[in-house]
């Protein structure tokens, strides 16, 4: 996503489209969807469960508009419904189990009252759960969590994870059909081509325990 890179593209009329965000500097093509909306699935899901004291576990935002964008959303609809987090219960951290344990622990020291992780993806999901099992916190009964992207394994958890599921496979092959009809001097293709994006509601998630 430098925007160097795509200047030199669009500079020498170089095919090219954006996949997996619906961002598109110097006003080019994508294929992907609302990152920001995307995350309000899950947030909604654990409002609509009653919960009231959450914490976001999210990859590296600097530099990252995806996970940028699923911290922001999050926070407008938490901030919708009167409830704001103090920056210490938003932990970042990279994409790895273990930074993912170390960031829940961080959470949880930060507020022990909370009852629902959002996570801004499956493995930061995976490696909250794994550390809550370490920690002998029942998972949904004290804790839920909600993950992001629906990676195979998050169906085969123990327990499974709640997550909001991608169409992956169409949305790569609607970004090669558009790149194709680029290619082949097509006029008036869509600037931007959104994928379908779903909650998918397992066992990780539950009504928040009564505090």
């Amino acid at each position: 996503q430098e925007r160097e890179a795509l200047k030199l593209l669009k500079t020498r009329s170089i095919p090219y489209i954006h996949v997996g965000s619906l961002n598109t500097p110097y006003s080019g093509y994508a294929s992907g969807f609302d990152n920001r909306e995307a995350i309000k699935l899950g947030v909604q899901h654990l409002l609509e469960k009653g919960h009231r004291h959450f914490g976001i576990l999210t990859g590296i935002t600097n530099n990252n508009d995806r996970a940028t964008d699923r911290v922001a959303g999050a926070l407008e609809l938490l901030a919708e419904k009167k409830i704001h987090l103090k920056p210490e219960v938003i932990v970042e951290c990279h994409y790895e189990l273990h930074e993912a344990r170390l960031g829940l622990k961080k959470l949880l020291i930060s507020n022990p009252k909370i009852t629902a992780i959002i996570c801004g993806q499956d493995v930061l999901a995976l490696g909250a759960l794994l550390e809550a099992q370490n920690q002998g916190i029942k998972i949904p009964r004290d804790l839920s969590i909600v993950g992001f992207d629906d990676l195979e394994i998050s169906r085969h958890l123990l327990p499974s994870l709640t997550t909001i599921h991608i169409d992956a496979i169409g949305m790569w092959a609607q970004a090669a059909n558009h790149l194709i009809s680029q290619i082949n001097g097509v006029e008036n293709l869509p600037k931007k081509i959104k994928a379908n994006v779903n909650l998918v509601i397992r066992e990780s998630s539950t009504t928040a325990p009564k505090r």
